[in-house]
């Protein structure tokens, strides 16, 4: 019996070297992508055998920029799954971590690019790859990093409650940066 040609896919052929449902992903002009759950798992496994250092990159959920899967029913992102399915278990509080010298893509499963890290080294790769949410990169971000430096530069010298209402945001917010609870990644060389 002939099967589908797509890699990790052990469906029966229907056309054009493709199961049914490859087909029709290739009939309406779409990428082929795994069919279903345990097809995406076999995919990543199939791909962990591929001898390269350039990226293996999955081809489903084409628009995230972490895409996910799931193996032995637990959903995970697909860098956890490949380390998982190569006999690398996730350890107690780790995450899986991408590499930011190499590729730091959450769509690639090459090995060689990801690795089990803290929270806190996952964290410190955003920032050497310059993925990370700080700042004036946050989604809810009020003030810019010069407004941080100046709201620095005038402690001691007038009251916060009146610099909170200049900026539009709290007495405690001023109180914050001023102590430099909040935006801490801005260093004091950069506001004294």
């Amino acid at each position: 019996m002939k099967i589908c040609t797509f890699p990790g896919c052990d469906r029966k052929h229907k056309g054009h070297g493709l199961c049914s449902g490859h087909y029709q992903q290739h009939r309406k002009a779409r990428p082929l992508t795994p069919l279903d759950k345990q097809t995406q798992a076999s995919w990543i496994a199939e791909s962990l055998k591929t001898d390269t250092d350039r990226c293996v990159l999955v081809p489903w959920q084409p628009n995230r920029s972490q895409a996910s899967t799931i193996v032995n029913g637990q959903r995970m992102n697909v860098g956890a799954a490949a380390l998982t399915l190569s006999g690398s278990p996730r350890p107690v509080g780790k995450v899986c971590c991408h590499d930011p010298l190499i590729c730091n893509n959450g769509r690639c499963v090459n090995i060689r690019h990801i690795r089990w890290g803290t929270a806190a080294e996952n964290e410190a790769d955003k920032v050497i790859a310059g993925t990370h949410n700080r700042g004036e990169r946050h989604s809810m971000v009020k003030l810019t990093e010069d407004q941080i430096i100046r709201i620095r530069a005038l402690r001691g010298q007038r009251l916060q409650r009146e610099t909170a209402t200049e900026y539009g945001i709290s007495q405690t917010h001023v109180s914050q940066i001023q102590r430099g609870a909040r935006w801490k990644h801005l260093s004091k060389e950069q506001y004294q």
